[in-house]
């Protein structure tokens, strides 16, 4: 693959801290590791056939701890006397339903189990991290027949970092689907031995590690592809998942670990074809060219890659190639100096500066013919989002309402589709006895897509509401997307 980013990697470790603040932090726990590094079934496992296949089941209750449970979807045709391959999802704030109602009908389609923890998010403690993974070890290959060859994990922000945790501490893992963030901060190099395939919005602010990783996978000669989509920081579309599925089953098929299936090949091709024409319909020949070296090296031994080995020579041989990678650097410089200058200027420029601030960042992502430029520019409000989050958090919990409003403006401008920004404005309205306003925030809170019930129920500040009938009504809406259930996530 050709390398992109090599020479700007210098200007992507301030991204790597921002990362191990926001995202959880993963350490390294004891291994299930026997012989093939691959945890066999119990020679007593009984296979449970009493599971409802064709829908996702948001709750089995763990065998072995009843306060641990995860969502299963089974494909329609699963039986026990079969092993099959499946997908463990990590998600941030332990939705386990919800990356499976998006995406059962991948694992229908192309044969998969999909499991989802409800129980790791973020902020869980490395140790607990651990006893999480080890129970839901246990549990999925007592109840289920699964093939250890063909078992990968996924996660979105700081799941998908425990999504590789489990990968390069637990071992038995072919791949991982990392959205959003990438790997775990051990404070060691890690020596990925599955492969790995990124997703991550071009306007996400963990878009620079996620180009970070790509390079280091590189380096490491590791089987690895990173897929870019025009979104922000959540779990990948539907379409954008299903790449990274039909890309692990191909790679399957290399490793001779599954037989040559033309009709899949077919359609991992359909995929990265749509992708590599949308790169260069934008004219984004850097994304253009990590699509079309990474779909030479999957399909090559497969089919003929004649086609695209020429489309890959033309772009790199052009003189605008060589532009295009001089302007990476400098929009990521540039990006990491107007990222830590917004951090220190936080708390010090009044809610009018920022206005001003926004605005700029604003007309300058929408006026601009280069795309990288308008996706930096995008980062830069993700960024402003995140940093406006955690001063209206601390503000918050220290009993600073005067600081916390004027943040919260701050965070609407930045990010103003965020369902924590409204959440964040409900605290704030009910601490200034304002229960009618805490309760339309809520509201929009929860029509954007707030997820986290527990938060919202544990809330002593929303005591006094508690007993509503328009509360309840909310707290069901905040369980739908919790599950997965709303068309928002």
């Amino acid at each position: 693959m050709v390398n992109l980013i090599s020479s700007i990697s210098v200007f992507m470790r301030w991204h790597v801290v921002v990362a191990a603040i926001l995202l959880v932090s993963c350490g390294q726990g004891a291994e299930h590791n026997e012989g093939n590094g691959v945890t066999a079934p119990s020679q007593t496992a009984s296979y449970d056939n009493t599971l409802s296949t064709g829908v996702v089941k948001d709750t089995v209750v763990c065998k072995n701890d009843g306060a641990q449970s995860y969502a299963l979807y089974l494909p329609k045709d699963y039986t026990s006397k079969n092993a099959w391959p499946c997908i463990i999802l990590f998600d941030a704030h332990a939705r386990g339903a919800l990356p499976l109602r998006m995406y059962k009908d991948i694992a229908e389609k192309y044969g998969f189990i999909l499991i989802g923890s409800n129980v790791s998010k973020n902020g869980t403690t490395p140790d607990a991290i651990e006893k999480i993974i080890s129970t839901l070890w246990d549990d999925i290959h007592q109840r289920l027949n699964i093939d250890t060859s063909r078992t990968y994990t996924s996660g979105f922000s700081g799941g998908s970092k425990v999504a590789s945790m489990v990968a390069m501490n637990h071992g038995g893992i072919a791949g991982v689907i990392g959205c959003a963030g990438g790997f775990p901060n051990t404070g060691q190099a890690p020596q990925p031995a599955f492969d790995y395939f990124g997703i991550a919005g071009s306007y996400d602010f963990n878009m620079p590690e996620m180009l970070q990783l790509d390079n280091y996978l590189e380096q490491k000669k590791s089987t690895h592809f990173l897929l870019t989509w025009p979104g922000i920081h959540a779990w990948a579309p539907v379409e954008e998942f299903r790449t990274g599925v039909l890309w692990m089953t191909v790679n399957s098929m290399k490793a001779h670990r599954l037989n040559r299936n033309d009709a899949v090949i077919a359609d991992l091709m359909m995929d990265l074809n749509k992708h590599i024409s949308e790169a260069i319909l934008k004219n984004d020949e850097l994304t253009a060219v990590r699509l079309l070296s990474g779909t030479v090296t999957v399909l090559e031994g497969l089919t003929d890659v004649t086609g695209y080995k020429k489309q890959l020579a033309a772009l790199t041989s052009g003189g605008t190639y060589a532009y295009s990678l001089k302007a990476m650097q400098q929009l990521l410089q540039k990006e990491q100096a107007q990222c830590q200058e917004m951090a220190g200027q936080f708390t010090t420029q009044n809610e009018q500066w920022w206005a001003d601030k926004i605005t700029a960042i604003n007309q300058q992502a929408s006026h601009t013919k280069l795309v990288q430029e308008a996706n930096s520019n995008r980062r830069v409000l993700a960024f402003l989002g995140f940093i406006s989050y955690m001063n209206v958090s601390r503000a918050i919990s220290t009993g600073d309402m005067v600081h916390a409003a004027s943040y919260l403006n701050i965070f609407k401008m930045a990010d103003p589709k965020n369902p924590d920004c409204s959440y964040f404005a409900a605290l704030v309205s009910i601490k200034n006895k304002d229960s009618k306003a805490a309760m339309t925030m809520l509201n929009e809170s929860a029509a954007l897509g707030y997820s986290d019930v527990e938060q919202l129920i544990n809330e002593p500040t929303f005591g006094s509401l508690h007993n509503g009938a328009d509360f309840q009504k909310i707290v069901a809406l905040v369980r739908d997307n919790h599950d997965g259930k709303s068309l928002v996530h």
